[in-house]
C-alpha cells in the first residue's frame, strides 16, 4: 500500500466531522476556519465558527458588519 493510500485510509477512519469539511461548506467558510484555527484548538473554534457563519455567510456581510460586532462574536476564542 502506498503511503498516500495509508494516510487516506487512516483519515477515513479517524477524521472528525467538522462543519468546514462538509461538501456544502463554501470557500468562505473554509477561509474563516483557517484563520480561526491559527493558534486555537478546534474544540474552541467550532461553536464560534458556527455562530460567525450564521451571522456573516460571505465576505460582503462581513464588510457590512461593524468591527465591534465581529469582535464580540469571536471574543470567546481569545
Amino acid at each position: 500500500m502506498l503511503a498516500a493510500d495509508t494516510l487516506l485510509s487512516w483519515f477515513d477512519r479517524t477524521a472528525r466531522d467538522l462543519p468546514w469539511r462538509r461538501p456544502e461548506c463554501t470557500a468562505w467558510g473554509v477561509l474563516v476556519s483557517e484563520i480561526m484555527l491559527q493558534q486555537t484548538p478546534v474544540a474552541r473554534v467550532e461553536p464560534i465558527w458556527n455562530r460567525s457563519i450564521d451571522i456573516r455567510r460571505d465576505f460582503h456581510q462581513l464588510q457590512g458588519s461593524l468591527v465591534t460586532t465581529c469582535f464580540q462574536t469571536e471574543k470567546p476564542i481569545h
